[in-house]
C-alpha cells in the first residue's frame, strides 16, 4: 500500500520536532506538529542514547497522531559532507564512481558508512557534474532502526536536516529564498541557491540557546522565577517576549542609563549582544568566502528561520551590521498548507523547516518498507526448504566437483601463462619501464619550473577555512619566499589560536607573528589586536625528495595525485610514515600531559574543549590557562586521528590513544625483561 503521509521527524539533544505531513508531494499539507524537549541525557549529537526512555516519551507525545510510517531528518555532525566535481558520465555510473573515490573525500576508514549522493548540476563546456556526497555511519542508523521498533514506527526513509532544507528551498514556489538562515537551539545552518541550485551550506557554530545562556548569566531575571530557576526555554521566551538586543554594537556605548533599573536592564541587553558576535563573526565570513568566488553575486536578502528567528531586536542587528542587507525573519514558512489546528498551537512553522523537506523522496540514507520486510522473509523461508531437499545430493557430488574444478583452473593458468610468453610480454615490459622513467623526467622538470604562487587558489581555501571568527585581513602582499597578512582580531588569544591554526596550512613551512599592537576598530569602536603574519612557502624541490634518495621522481608522489608536492608529506614531521599526535607533540611524555588536560579539561563532557568548557580553575585568566586552550583547541583539529573509527575526533580518540601507549610501554618492559 502506497505511503501517503508520513512523521517527520527531527530529533535534537534539547527538543524533538514532530509533524504528520503528506509524503512525495511538491505542496505538502502539515496536518499536526509538535515540538516537545527531549528527555535530559536520551540524545547526543543527534545519537540516541537512552532509547527506551525516549521512545516511551515520544508515543506519550504524538498520541492522537494518525500513522507510523515514519520519516527522519538527522541532526548530526557525525553526518560529513563533501561537494566535489567529477567527470561528466552517466546518473547510472556516478554512485560506483563515488565509491572508487570515496578516499579522497573522506580520509578515513568508511567501511562503516553508507555513502550516498546528490547531483548539483552539469558544466556541459567542462564536462563536468557538481555533486555533494554525504557518508553517514551506520551504527547511527541502525540507532534510528532500534528507537523505531521500540516506538512501533515504521521507517520509510532517513535523510540529513541538511539535505532536507536545500530540498524544500529548491521548491520553485521558493524562488526569493536564495539565501536562508535557519538559527536552532543549538546549531545554525546557513545555504545559498544560485538559480534555485545548491551553491554553498555551511553550519555555524552558534545557536539560540547561546544568548539565553547570556541572559541567565547577567542575573537579570533572578528571583522573578517563582517555583524554579530560569531555564534556557524560560530565557529564549523572554528574548521573544522583549527586547535585549541592542540595535548594533556600536549603540551599546551610546545608551546611557538613567536610573538602577535602566543600569541592570543595560547591563542584560550589553550580555547579550556581545553574545552575537559569535554569529556575526561567522556569518561574515561564509559570506566572504563565498563572494570572493561569486564576485557577480547579489546580497539582498537573508531570510531568517528556526526558533532564533523570534527574536526580538535580531532583524535590527543584522541589518545594522550588515550595511545594504535587508533581513527578513519568518514567523512561518511561507506557501506551507497547515490545518487549523497546526495553525491554533502557535508553532513558527520555520522551526520545522528541516521536517517539512525530509517528506520529499530525492534523498534517503536507507529505505525500509513493511512490503520489503515481508517478501524477504517468504524469499528466505523458500531458500531454506530448497536447501533442506538438496542437502543429501549436494554431500554426495560435492568432493568429486571441488576436485574437477581444481584441475580445470590449473590447467587453464598454464595456458595463459604461455600465452603470455609467446606474445612478447618481456618487450611490454621493457616499454613499460622506458614510459615510467620518461614519466620521472617529466615529474622532475615540473617540479624544477615550480612556482610558490602557482598554490594561491588553495592557499586562500585553507586562510578561510582556519581563520577564527572575528579575523579581518586588511592587506595581503608576497615575494618569492614570503607571504605577508595583515589581519586584525579581537583578542590576543584569538592571535595566538589563529597562529596555530596557519601553522597547520601544508604550503607554509615556517609562520612568525610580528609588529603586533593593540588598536581600536574605525567601524565598531572596539579594542582589536592588529599585527602581520609572515609565512614562509615550502621549499619547492627539497622538501618534494620525501624518500630522501636525492631526487625527485614518482616514487615521492606519496598521495598518487601525479605531482610532488608538500601534500605528500604533510603532517609527517617525524617521517616515521603515520600522521598522529607525535608530530605536533615531541615527547610521549609532553603528549599524554596534553591528551589528559584535554581529556580533564572537557568539563561538559561533548568530546571537545571549547568555548562551552570553563577551563579556568583558580578564578583568574592566565597565560597559563591561555596557552592550555590555544593547544587543545590545536588537538581537536584531525592531529590524533580518528583511532577508534567512529567518524569523529575527540576526545575519545585521545582516550584510546594513552591506551594504546600504556599497552606499547607494556609490551616494551616485558620484552625488556626477557632479554
Amino acid at each position: 500500500m502506497a505511503v501517503t503521509k508520513v512523521l517527520s521527524i527531527e530529533v535534537t539533544d534539547v527538543v524533538t520536532r514532530v509533524i504528520e505531513v503528506d509524503y512525495g508531494k511538491k505542496d505538502p499539507v502539515v496536518h499536526k506538529a509538535i515540538v516537545f524537549p527531549t528527555p535530559e541525557k536520551t540524545v547526543s549529537d543527534g545519537v540516541i542514547e537512552g532509547v527506551e526512555t525516549f521512545a516511551k516519551e515520544f508515543q506519550r507525545q504524538i498520541h492522537g497522531f494518525g500513522t507510523k510510517n515514519a520519516v527522519f531528518a538527522l541532526a548530526s555532525n557525525k553526518v560529513m559532507s563533501r561537494e566535489v566535481s567529477i567527470p561528466d558520465m552517466k546518473d547510472d555510473q556516478i554512485a560506483g564512481f563515488i565509491q572508487n573515490q570515496k578516499s579522497e573525500y573522506f580520509p578515513m576508514d568508511t567501511s562503516g558508512h553508507t555513502i550516498v549522493h546528490r547531483v548539483l548540476g552539469r558544466d556541459r563546456d567542462q564536462k563536468q557534474i557538481k555533486i555533494i556526497v554525504y557518508a553517514v555511519p551506520q551504527k547511527l542508523v541502525a540507532n534510528y532502526q532500534s528507537f523505531a521498533s521500540l516506538a512501533g514506527l515504521n521507517i520509510v526513509s532517513i535523510d540529513y536536516n541538511g539535505n532536507a532544507i536545500y530540498q524544500w528551498l529548491q521548491n520553485d514556489s521558493h524562488r526569493q529564498m536564495d539565501m536562508y538562515l535557519q538559527i536552532n537551539e543549538r546549531s545554525t545552518l546557513f545555504t545559498v541557491l544560485e538559480n534555485r541550485m545548491y551553491a554553498l551550506q555551511r553550519n555555524i557554530n552558534f545557536g539560540a540557546y547561546a544568548l539565553s545562556d547570556r541572559l541567565i548569566q547577567s542575573g537579570y531575571f533572578d528571583g522573578d522565577m517563582a517555583d524554579h530557576a530560569l531555564t534556557r526555554a524560560d530565557a529564549l521566551k523572554k528574548l521573544t517576549e522583549e527586547e535585549f538586543v541592542f540595535p548594533s554594537f556600536s549603540a551599546i556605548k551610546l545608551s546611557e542609563p538613567d536610573s538602577e533599573a535602566a543600569e541592570r536592564l543595560h547591563s542584560a541587553k550589553e550580555m547579550v549582544t556581545e553574545g552575537m558576535r559569535q554569529l556575526l563573526g561567522n556569518l561574515s565570513r561564509v559570506l566572504e568566502y563565498y563572494h570572493s568566488r561569486n564576485q557577480n553575486a547579489e546580497l539582498n536578502t537573508i531570510f531568517v528561520g528556526g526558533c532564533g528567528a523570534k527574536i526580538k531586536g535580531l532583524k535590527a542587528f543584522l541589518e545594522n551590521e550588515f550595511s545594504g542587507v535587508e533581513i527578513v525573519t519568518l514567523d512561518h514558512l511561507p506557501d506551507v498548507k497547515i490545518s487549523s489546528a497546526v495553525s491554533k498551537s502557535g508553532i513558527n512553522t520555520s522551526e520545522l523547516t528541516a521536517c517539512i523537506g525530509a517528506a520529499d523522496k530525492t534523498l534517503t540514507f536507507v529505505t525500509v518498507s513493511k512490503e520489503a520486510k515481508t517478501n524477504k522473509v517468504i524469499f528466505l523461508g523458500a531458500i531454506i526448504a530448497v536447501i533442506g531437499i538438496a542437502a543429501a545430493v549436494a554431500l554426495v557430488i560435492i568432493g568429486r566437483g571441488k576436485y574437477n574444478k581444481k584441475v580445470t583452473e590449473k590447467e587453464k593458468r598454464e595456458s595463459q601463462i604461455q600465452a603470455l610468453v609467446e606474445s612478447g610480454i618481456e618487450e611490454l615490459e621493457a616499454r613499460y619501464n622506458a614510459a615510467i622513467v620518461a614519466k620521472d623526467k617529466v615529474v622532475e622538470f615540473h617540479n624544477s619550473t615550480y612556482r610558490t604562487n602557482e598554490e594561491w587558489n588553495s592557499v586562500l581555501a585553507e586562510i578561510e577555512e582556519k581563520t577564527v571568527a572575528s579575523t579581518v585581513v586588511s592587506e595581503i602582499s608576497s615575494d618569492a619566499n614570503n607571504v605577508y597578512f595583515y589581519i586584525t582580531v579581537a583578542t590576543k588569544e584569538e592571535a595566538a589560536k589563529l597562529l596555530l591554526q596557519f601553522q597547520t596550512i601544508p604550503y607554509f613551512e615556517k609562520i612568525s607573528l610580528t609588529s603586533i599592537r593593540e588598536a581600536v576598530s574605525e567601524s565598531t569602536g572596539l579594542p582589536v589586536v592588529a599585527f602581520v603574519l609572515t609565512c614562509q612557502y615550502v621549499k619547492p624541490y627539497i622538501d618534494r625528495d620525501v624518500n630522501g634518495d636525492g631526487k625527485v621522481d614518482t616514487n615521492d608522489d606519496k598521495n598518487g595525485d601525479g605531482v610532488v608536492d608538500k601534500l605528500d608529506v604533510y603532517g609527517d614531521s617525524n617521517f616515521d610514515g603515520l600522521v598522529d599526535i607525535r608530530d605536533v607533540i615531541k615527547s610521549e611524555n609532553e603528549a599524554k600531559s596534553v591528551i589528559r588536560n584535554l581529556i580533564e579539561n572537557d568539563i561538559n563532557n561533548d568530546g571537545f574543549v571549547d568555548d562551552a568548557d570553563d577551563i579556568d580553575k583558580d578564578g583568574e585568566i592566565t597565560d597559563v590557562d591561555r596557552d592550555l586552550f590555544a593547544r587543545i583547541e590545536y588537538l581537536n583539529i584531525d592531529v590524533i586521528g580518528d583511532l577508534n573509527n567512529d567518524g569523529v575526533v575527540d576526545i575519545l580518540d585521545g582516550v584510546e590513544y594513552l591506551r594504546i601507549q600504556d599497552e606499547l610501554e607494556a609490551q616494551e618492559k616485558e620484552a625488556m625483561l626477557q632479554q
